[in-house]
């Protein structure tokens, strides 16, 4: 096995794996995007057959002939990893795959907090179709969430957002609930007569699971329009948010001191977007110290930038990598289809 002084960035979630090579000064050699390779969602041997295909993609691409290489330092930020004994086992078998000689594991939202600060300190939320929070402090203490989806009571992502706009219009239309223009925007949407028949339809199979988030354009136009239930729905999930950062800056033991709260998904893509805008509203109230970030970056920035801070990189060497890793610098290896999403 070859040697290189080189850090492999990795960042997979349920959807796409990137890989990065990044030399000791920041430049970027190669990056690539395969398939989603979350060890929770696929199992680890999957995930890791995936990791280490995207992995030699990246080596290929950086013209490096003889492999398989071991880089200085792998960071690798992965989906589904809530738990230290999940972070240790994928650990050890990564390790024992020698991809790098040293290896560091962690959820794929540190790789959104490290991209936002380039330090890794602060609480990340990412709100997209799913929904997950981490946080860290310099001393590397850190805060998580079992993110089990009903079990462990998450709500104030896509998904839950809309299915509770379906349930609130089926509600109105039967006289449970308050009158809202959802319930004629949701029916339209998917040509049925009414929100009863686009619930039945997801019931029945006949409309994929998945299509419950093209609902939640509907929800941000209607409270556009002043819409109460839509307002409501919108708020709700910008308090359970807020829930989110206050629980880590808890369980971290942050006080009065200001720090980065950063944002990242496909819900949280700018300033002035409703989420963010709520978000801010509610966290003003109850915890002004919180600094909101809207992070862009893809997660592999960060993971970039966790490899440079561990050889103790010099600032023109983050610069360098923040400039040059983005979307357009991914070549899409494996049958990956995910590139230039928003929030990906």
């Amino acid at each position: 096995m070859s040697e290189e002084r080189a850090i492999l960035a990795v960042a997979g979630d349920n959807t796409k794996t990137d890989v990065a090579i990044v030399d000791p000064d920041g430049t970027l050699r190669a990056a690539v995007r395969g398939p989603g390779a979350s060890p929770d969602l696929l199992g680890l041997e999957t995930s890791l057959h995936r990791l280490g295909a995207a992995i030699d993609q990246a080596w290929r691409a950086a013209h490096v002939a003889a492999r398989p290489v071991r880089a200085a330092i792998g960071v690798y930020f992965l989906a589904g990893l809530n738990s230290p004994a999940a972070e240790a086992r994928v650990s050890q078998a990564i390790e024992a795959r020698g991809w790098s000689a040293a290896v560091q594991v962690a959820n794929d939202v540190f790789g959104s907090l490290w991209a936002a600060n380039g330090k890794g300190e602060g609480v990340a939320v990412f709100i997209g179709a799913g929904i997950n929070c981490v946080g860290r402090l310099k001393s590397d203490a850190r805060a998580r969430f079992a993110c089990l989806g009903p079990l462990s009571g998450d709500s104030g992502d896509g998904h839950s957002l809309g299915t509770a706009a379906i349930a609130a219009a089926v509600r109105a239309e039967d006289g449970r609930g308050p009158q809202t223009a959802l319930g004629r925007s949701i029916a339209l949407y998917f040509g049925r007569a009414t929100a009863g028949e686009v619930a039945l339809a997801l019931h029945d199979g006949e409309i994929p699971d998945d299509h419950v988030l093209e609902v939640v354009p509907l929800v941000i136009n209607a409270a556009a329009l002043h819409d109460e239930v839509a307002e409501g729905l919108l708020d709700a999930q910008a308090e359970e948010v807020g829930r989110y950062v206050v629980a880590a800056a808890g369980q971290l033991g942050i006080g009065s001191e200001p720090f980065d709260t950063v944002l990242s998904g496909s819900m949280a893509g700018g300033e002035d977007w409703p989420t963010v805008t709520r978000i801010r509203r509610s966290l003003a109230d109850a915890m002004p110290q919180a600094r909101i970030v809207i992070s862009t970056a893809l997660p592999v920035v960060g993971a970039a930038l966790a490899g440079l801070a561990f050889i103790a990189a010099d600032d023109a060497a983050r610069v360098r990598i923040r400039t040059s890793l983005n979307a357009r610098a991914l070549q899409v290896v494996g049958g990956s289809a995910y590139l230039n999403l928003p929030g990906q």
